[in-house]
C-alpha cells in the first residue's frame, strides 16, 4: 500500500495484492467533501473462486479481467451506495460445468420448461444461464455503467462453439433488486429462456 493523508484528504497512490488469485491494482482519492473516486484493475482472477465467494455458485472455471472506475459520496454507507457511479468492463476465458456431456442446445429444451426457476435469485439465474451455455471453453465479455447506485449492462455475453448466452439488465443496489434477461442462442435456433426478478 502506498498512501498519504493530508488536510482531510486520502490519496491511495497504489494498492497491489491478490484477490481471487488475480493481480489487484487499486488507486484513488477520497475526502468528506468530494467523496471517493477509485480506479480498480483485477487481472487474471479465478472465475470459480469469485463466483463461489460472491454468489455461492460452483458452475464455472477459467480466468478473467475486470476494470472499473467508480465514485460515490462518503457521508454514510447509504450515501456511497445510492450515489455510486462509473463504468467498467470484464473479459476472459470461461468453461461452464455441466453434468455429463450435454450440450447447450440439449439443455435449452429442459430449461425452457423451467424458466420460472430463474426468478429464485441471482444464484438461480446464473446457474440456469451457465447450464444453457453448455460444456466447452468460451469467451466472456461485457461492459457496465453505474449511476445513482444502479448498475446496468446491455452487452454481457458468453460465447462458445455450442451457444451464445447474452445477458442484459440492471442491479439496483439501494433497493437490493435485480431485473435482468438472459437469452441463449444455440447454433441453429434462438429461444429466450427466462426473465429473472430478485
Amino acid at each position: 500500500i502506498d498512501a498519504i493523508v493530508k488536510d482531510g484528504r486520502f490519496e491511495l497512490r497504489g494498492l497491489t495484492g491478490k484477490l481471487f488469485n488475480g493481480a489487484l491494482d487499486l488507486k484513488g482519492k477520497a475526502s468528506a467533501a468530494d467523496g471517493a473516486d477509485f480506479a480498480l484493475n483485477l487481472a487474471q482472477f479465478d472465475v470459480n473462486q469469485a463466483l463461489r465467494q460472491l454468489a455461492d455458485l460452483d458452475r464455472a472455471t477459467g480466468t478473467a479481467n475486470f476494470k472499473a472506475n467508480i465514485r460515490g459520496g462518503l457521508k454514510s454507507e447509504w450515501d456511497f451506495v445510492s450515489s455510486l457511479a462509473g463504468q467498467g468492463a470484464v473479459d476472459g476465458t470461461v468453461s461452464a460445468k455441466v453434468k455429463g456431456e450435454q450440450s447447450g442446445a440439449a439443455l435449452l429444451g429442459a430449461l425452457a420448461g423451467q424458466a420460472g426457476g430463474l426468478g429464485q435469485g441471482i444464484e438461480g439465474a446464473l446457474n440456469g444461464l451457465l447450464m444453457a451455455f453448455g460444456s466447452g471453453q468460451g469467451t466472456l465479455k461485457g461492459t457496465f455503467q453505474a449511476e445513482k447506485g444502479v448498475i446496468r449492462t446491455n452487452d454481457l455475453q458468453l460465447v462458445n462453439a455450442q451457444a451464445t448466452t447474452r445477458v442484459t439488465g440492471a442491479a439496483n443496489l439501494p433497493s437490493w433488486t435485480l431485473d435482468g434477461e438472459g437469452q441463449v442462442v444455440p447454433a441453429k435456433a434462438q429461444q429466450q429462456i427466462g426473465r429473472a426478478h430478485v
